[in-house]
């Protein structure tokens, strides 16, 4: 005869099984904090089944990460204006210049320098034109042969001036010239009558003259004779 079951059954391992953590997904990344220079930006996961019973832990619900890493533009950076230079020329039209120099160079695409040396006209007024002679011609024949005369000579002005240049010194000069006194010619007056003959026979002489009223000078032409001479009563003398 069969007996009744013997078979016994009870709860064992009643603990709660372990609940692993369960995690969402994760967000994009947020904006970058920097636009260059390295920055970071975060992203986030929420959990969907918190760890229990000794389930798997939950992993980071956020992180971290760097962006934007390349370097920043540098823009170039310029000293002030230096004075103007002293025009390199006092008329005419010259130049003058100042500059500046770079204090800090442009780098990754940053903005580029300016001009460092910076130019202008000065001095832009016409230079002054001297006036320019030609040679003196030479003297010119004297207006009178002797007593005192003038002769003259002249040169041309072959650059006028202009624009406060010096002026042109005389272009015409006048001399004295044969200043030497002029010969002066013997005049003598007419001759008188002749005299009466100083004998009466035997060859006598009858005189006569003329003054001078005009004395030769300086060259001019000698007197003539004032006295002359000629015989009279050549006949000879008779005896009584």
């Amino acid at each position: 005869v069969h007996g009744e079951a013997t078979t016994d059954k009870q709860a064992c391992n009643t603990q709660p099984c372990p609940i692993d953590c369960v995690m969402g997904d994760w967000t994009s990344w947020q904006l970058c904090d920097k636009t260059c220079g390295a920055g970071t930006q975060r992203r986030t996961r929420g959990i969907i089944v918190a760890t229990a019973f000794g389930g798997k832990q939950c992993s980071a619900t956020s992180e971290t990460q760097q962006c934007n890493t390349q370097p920043c533009p540098i823009d170039c950076i310029l000293s002030v204006w230096g004075e103007w230079s002293k025009c390199d020329k006092s008329c005419g039209g010259g130049i003058t210049t100042r500059t500046r120099y770079i204090q800090t160079a442009p780098l990754y695409s940053g903005k580029e320098c300016g001009e460092t040396v910076e130019k202008r006209a000065c001095n832009v007024q016409p230079c002054p034109v001297d006036c320019v002679v030609g040679d003196w011609t030479t003297w010119g024949s004297c207006t009178v042969s002797c007593g005192g005369g003038r002769q003259t000579r002249s040169r041309s002005i072959q650059v006028s001036p202009e624009f406060g240049g010096i002026a042109c010194p005389v272009t015409r000069e006048i001399q004295a010239c044969n200043t030497q006194a002029c010969p002066i010619d013997c005049v003598v007056s007419r001759f008188t009558r002749w005299s009466e003959c100083d004998k009466t026979c035997g060859g006598g002489i009858r005189k006569r003259s003329r003054e001078i009223r005009v004395a030769a000078q300086y060259g001019g032409q000698a007197c003539p004779a004032t006295e002359q001479t000629r015989s009279c009563n050549e006949a000879p003398c008779t005896l009584r």
